[in-house]
């Protein structure tokens, strides 16, 4: 019974056994005992148990941190990347579908995403270009104007009067 105790207490308390003497006793009935203290009649093998630590650290690895610096960054790249593609796939241009776009000319409706070719076959030929600006002054009055960035219809004032 007092092995399985010292046993036990080696096991849970590992701190408490460093660098301790041990004593191994041979008992009757051929059993072997291990205590704190020296044998009866002297017999026994003194013993020196050290504490079993694995050492180590639970800070991450150098290579680890290394790895996670390139993810990071990766990712980093990844979202400027995305960010980048939805702001050219917002821009000024749209893509219709020919059916679509056809019925737009033929009711002459400019919308922004149209191109400059597509807009003018809607409207027809400008009053007057300044710089991106396209003026339309219609013959039953008002006037009318679409703006071109990047070779698409960026912005629309008014509607078709012609």
């Amino acid at each position: 019974m007092r092995i399985v105790i010292l046993l036990v207490l080696m096991g849970c308390w590992p701190g408490l056994l460093q660098a301790a003497t041990v004593y191994r006793c041979d008992l009757p009935e051929g059993r072997v005992g291990f205590s704190d203290r020296p044998c009866e009649g002297g017999g026994g093998q003194e013993m020196d148990v050290t504490a079993d630590k694995i050492g180590g650290s639970l800070a991450p690895s150098p290579e680890y941190l290394q790895f996670q610096q390139r993810r990071d960054s990766t990712r980093q790249i990844e979202r400027s990347y995305r960010r980048a593609q939805s702001t050219v796939s917002s821009g000024p241009c749209q893509e219709f579908a020919s059916t679509v776009l056809r019925r737009m000319v033929i009711r002459h409706q400019v919308v922004r995403g149209m191109t400059k070719a597509d807009a003018l076959r809607a409207w027809g030929t400008p009053s007057r270009v300044n710089g991106t600006q396209h003026a339309y002054h219609w013959a039953r009055g008002g006037s009318s104007y679409f703006y071109i960035e990047g070779g698409c219809v960026s912005n629309v004032q008014g509607g078709y009067n012609g």
